[in-house]
């Protein structure tokens, strides 16, 4: 899964404020730019309207639209073909969470406690 550096835009999905800072800012320092939403439904708008999104880093557990159903909307939905192909990193701190339809990397963690892991996952799965 490797892309290119210069052109790393992630999507940050979690509703929870300042975890969604803590993560930002941790992509940050790898170079990776972000753009963020604090549920599903929001992350699919900025989607639909930004085709430079090379990343999508969400929460399992948001209000509105959690993280699976925004997975199943990308996979299922036409307008949303294109970030298929995408690198998906998708977290929980609930540890028996494990969608049989889901191919995606799974990372089970504790929210605050689990951003480093989170973010050494993005390292290792992106070659960064």
């Amino acid at each position: 899964m490797d892309v290119e550096k210069k052109a790393m835009v992630a999507l940050v999905a979690e509703d929870f404020e300042i975890i969604r800072s803590a993560i930002i800012n941790e992509l940050g320092k790898l170079g990776i730019e972000c753009m963020e939403a604090e549920n599903g439904e929001i992350a699919l708008e900025i989607l639909r309207s930004n085709d430079n999104i090379n990343i999508l880093i969400t929460d399992i557990g948001m209000p509105v639209l959690d993280g699976y159903s925004l997975l199943r909307k990308i996979y299922t939905m036409p307008e949303y073909e294109k970030f298929r192909v995408i690198p998906k990193f998708i977290y929980s701190g609930d540890v028996d969470t494990d969608p049989a339809d889901c191919d995606d990397v799974i990372i089970r963690v504790s929210k605050m406690e689990g951003i480093v892991v989170l973010i050494n996952t993005v390292k290792r799965k992106l070659n960064i």
